[in-house]
């Protein structure tokens, strides 16, 4: 990705590469790793190409509110997925800003862009993943329904490519995880494969409106992070609701609104992230420590949980898993 950058605050930021064990706690495999500060703030990108694919795994670590102008030189398809965080930023010729909160998507031809992105103090963690036109064209074309879907535009256009947003389901994140820590080439190619022909999938289906003010979602999204702070506490709908603020009736209206699941569905994929993350970074911890730990009260549900959901028991999981999880 051709890129440059400038700070409102302090002009043009220059990003350099680094020697992977300088940030080794955020290490994905085979990457090309850069690096740039400024203010306090850090961002990092991390760059591997598979085929047809550049893959782009950027971390924004910000202390100082600032504004970050990225400027695009060569023309690409750009699928952007929020990770972790919320990212808002304006498009050179588009009038309103656009909002990527954590989990969100969007796809945008980029022939020459400017992209101003409001930095607010935090971490935001995002996917970009640049798309060959041709290819990605090719993939729209096996996709039913998916040209109303998507906003055709000229090769000069700027634009997003989706007509609504949408919010990246648990299968979509989950590639995203192993995209970052697959080992063999092969591996990386098919799984980029796969998350293109998932987000093509999901653009395909009809768009349902939020329908939330703002303060609602702000809402949603501080129900979402009690929900990953208190995951012991995560009894019942009731005691997130009180927890966030809310009434429980607002919670189980509001929160399939933006994020596309059921705040208890949510819930077990949270505690699921947390098992998988648990047995393969601290390995001498017990299934029934685990377990208490997630919000179970006994190792026998959890169990059952953890093979619905990752069709295997998690001994099984701990030999047969690459360690996938980006933290």
């Amino acid at each position: 990705m051709a890129l440059h950058l400038v700070s409102k605050k302090a002009g043009p930021v220059q990003v350099e590469n680094v020697w992977p064990e300088k940030v080794k706690q955020f290490l994905i495999n085979d990457a090309e790793v850069q690096l740039t500060s400024w203010n306090g703030n850090l961002l990092l990108m991390q760059e591997k190409t598979s085929g047809p694919y550049g893959i782009h795994f950027i971390d924004i670590f910000t202390e100082q509110v600032d504004e970050l102008v990225s400027i695009y030189e060569k023309p690409i398809i750009l699928l952007h997925i929020s990770l972790e965080g919320t990212l808002e930023f304006r498009l050179e010729g588009r009038k309103d800003p656009v909002v990527l909160h954590e989990r969100g998507l969007m796809v945008t031809l980029v022939p020459n862009l400017s992209a101003t992105a409001t930095m607010k103090p935090g971490r935001h963690r995002s996917l970009a993943l640049c798309i060959g036109a041709e290819l990605f064209w090719e993939m729209v074309a096996q996709i039913p329904g998916l040209d109303q879907a998507l906003v055709r535009k000229r090769p000069g256009d700027l634009f997003s490519l989706t007509r609504h947003p949408k919010i990246a389901n648990s299968q979509i994140i989950e590639l995203c995880r192993y995209i970052g820590n697959a080992r063999d080439g092969r591996d990386v190619l098919s799984l980029c494969h796969q998350l293109v022909k998932g987000v093509l999938t999901l653009l395909s289906t009809p768009a349902q409106a939020i329908g939330l003010s703002q303060d609602k979602i702000d809402k949603v999204y501080l129900a979402k992070q009690c929900i990953i702070n208190n995951l012991k506490e995560c009894y019942s709908l009731q005691s997130i609701a009180e927890n966030a603020q809310i009434s429980a009736r607002q919670l189980r209206s509001w929160f399939p609104a933006v994020f596309s699941m059921t705040t208890m569905q949510f819930v077990m994929e949270v505690r699921m992230r947390r098992a998988g993350e648990l047995l393969l970074q601290e390995p001498r911890l017990t299934e029934d420590a685990i377990a208490e730990m997630i919000g179970y009260t006994d190792n026998g549900g959890m169990r059952k949980a953890f093979k619905a959901h990752y069709q295997m028991l998690p001994s099984e999981f701990i030999t047969k898993c690459p360690k996938y999880f980006v933290k």
